[in-house]
């Protein structure tokens, strides 16, 4: 499939900056879901399920992700995996205010499903690249894991301190 180069060029910045916001995710998913199974989980045994969810859905979604992006387009497929990322986040965040291990069990293997066809960014970028930019697109898109590295922290604080102040503001 051929694509116009100036349409790419301002598709690179969207892919970078998605794989980037994609292992910011991946890491958040891998430091909090354990602590926060641990917290609420009504026994010991079941504190790891959480994380295990991701993983399992994620892996059972990446054949139904890989299917249907061959069939309709990355576009949809990487749509449905932002909404679910979005769904599963806000059931995760309510699960944890309501103290629910089973909401946030629901809510990480939704995230799972997002893992799916985070993945798949760096196959948009091949295939919308020219071709003889592919390689060069690839790692700039990859580059996406390393802003996540150096950003990462600086927005889970931020995202912290604004969790904060709501509560703050709705307890006065």
């Amino acid at each position: 499939m051929t694509h116009h180069a100036s349409s790419f060029r301002n598709l690179l910045p969207r892919l970078i900056a998605a794989q980037a916001c994609y292992y910011m995710i991946v890491s958040v998913d891998l430091t909090l879901t354990g602590l926060v199974g641990m917290s609420l989980a009504p026994t010991p045994m079941l504190m790891t399920l959480p994380l295990s969810l991701i993983v399992v859905v994620g892996t059972a979604c990446s054949f139904i992700a890989g299917h249907a992006a061959a069939r309709f387009g990355y576009r949809p497929v990487m749509m449905a995996g932002s909404l679910t990322a979005v769904v599963g986040g806000v059931l995760s965040a309510v699960a944890v205010a309501s103290q629910s291990f089973t909401l946030f069990c629901l809510g990480t293997a939704l995230t799972g499903g997002y893992r799916a066809v985070g993945g798949f960014l760096r196959f948009v970028a091949a295939e919308f690249a020219p071709p003889a930019r592919r390689e060069r697109a690839l790692a700039l898109v990859m580059y996406g894991g390393i802003i996540a590295a150096a950003l990462g922290p600086f927005a889970a604080v931020a995202a912290s301190k604004a969790a904060e102040h709501r509560l703050w503001v709705r307890a006065y």
